[in-house]
């Protein structure tokens, strides 16, 4: 009987099995890296045609899912590399988030079975990408640029706003495509627009979503508890498709690199795996070259402030839930 005993975030798991080793091992046969390639090639093939708006909403969703996947893996060679499969059965988002958020700030110490004192993102490169190549500056230069762009990544993760607007995506797909362009001016006469020739762009993009998030009360009491009250704010985000087909490109191969790490801590030949990198050094700066100025905006035209509600404790609010809901 073997076990593996390990830790996701700070909460302790024991798992139990007769092969183990080889349970994990086939685990990390199922992950599949081209998987997030094929996604960006299939739909930036269509960002041109009929479904544009479908597709480069998919691929938005695809980046996001890519990200999640590559951060979930990768704190898992963290805390559990003999056990995976069990990290995987047992974690939550908010975990991953958190490790990240860590790892990205060099906080705290994160409890892991690398013999890593201080986890950095430069670090975990080099102990992942250590067998990539035989040549020694190929190898550093590896580490680096994997290093970098983990770091580059990991701020998109822990983007707010990206985490909303994934979370609006794959619940229901409640966004309305398209982007926006922001440009300002000095008005000639009170209330009298300028032309677009008079304004100065700030950058924008056709494509992004826009979508609405809960948001306190302007004004309102700061307390320990959640407030119940909130208003509604419409949000805007623009991305650049081409950049998000070249990111989910370099996510295929962090994933690829992360598993064969992996099998070698499980007793694969390191042989017998593959290391994978762009052969060009300046593909991992493809998906940062193309800006498309302002990335997200809130539209709050009419701001909801504490002097304009009736602020309701916990009790009022239960008894108006019923008397609404008796009356229908």
């Amino acid at each position: 009987m073997q076990h593996s005993i390990f830790l996701v975030d700070d909460t302790p798991y024991c798992a139990w099995g007769w092969e183990l080793q080889k349970t994990n091992l086939e685990f990390l046969d199922h992950i599949d890296p081209t998987y997030f390639e094929y996604q960006a090639n299939t739909h930036f093939a269509k960002i041109d045609g009929e479904n544009k708006a479908q597709a480069a909403t998919a691929l938005r969703t695809s980046y996001h899912h890519g990200l999640e996947s590559f951060f979930a893996l990768i704190c898992a060679a963290l805390q559990a590399p003999d056990c995976v499969v069990g990290w995987f059965e047992k974690y939550q988002v908010y975990q991953i988030r958190k490790l990240v958020s860590i790892i990205a700030s060099g906080s705290d110490p994160i409890s892991n079975k690398l013999g890593l004192g201080q986890v950095s993102w430069e670090g975990l490169s080099s102990r992942i990408n250590k067998f990539a190549y035989p040549d020694d500056g190929k190898v550093r230069e590896t580490q680096q640029l994997f290093g970098k762009l983990w770091k580059r990544l990991a701020r998109e993760f822990l983007e707010e706003v990206n985490t909303k607007e994934y979370n609006h995506i794959k619940h229901g797909a409640r966004v309305k495509p398209g982007g926006f362009f922001l440009r300002c001016g000095e008005e000639h006469e009170e209330g009298v627009a300028l032309s677009n020739e008079e304004m100065t762009s700030l950058g924008g993009s056709k494509f992004g979503t826009y979508f609405f998030i809960a948001d306190r009360v302007k004004d309102a009491p700061r307390k320990k508890e959640a407030d119940p009250h909130f208003r509604l704010i419409g949000h805007g985000v623009n991305w650049d498709p081409e950049s998000l087909v070249h990111a989910l490109c370099l996510i295929a191969l962090s994933i690829q690199n992360v598993i064969s790490f992996l099998k070698i801590i499980n007793g694969v030949s390191s042989k017998e795996v593959r290391f994978l990198r762009p052969e060009d050094s300046d593909y991992f700066e493809q998906p940062w070259k193309r800006s498309v100025g302002v990335t997200s905006m809130s539209m709050d035209f009419y701001p909801v402030e504490e002097q304009h509600i009736t602020r309701y404790d916990a009790r009022q609010l239960r008894e108006q839930s019923k008397i609404n809901t008796s009356k229908k």
